[in-house]
């Protein structure tokens, strides 16, 4: 019963417009395209934040010990 009121009220907002004559400059345009390009690079932003801290933390994490390992040798040595 909803899905048939839904269609029914998009259909009737959709198909019952009537043409504007509205301008769309090329300023509009370029924001349009401008928020895409600003939206992606967030995302991919979001992402590499994401994953950077842990592999930071690992890569300090397994070279730390091969130091620890190389100055205990060092010592042993002398």
């Amino acid at each position: 019963m909803n899905m048939k009121l839904f269609i029914l009220i998009f259909n009737i907002l959709f198909f019952s417009t009537s043409v504007s004559y509205a301008y769309f400059g090329p300023g509009l345009g370029i924001g349009a395209i401008s928020v895409v390009i600003l939206f992606l690079v967030t995302i991919i932003l979001l992402v590499f934040s994401i994953f950077a801290y842990p592999i930071k933390k690992a890569y300090k994490f397994l070279f730390k010990k091969k130091e620890i390992s190389s100055n205990s040798e060092k010592k042993t040595k002398e």
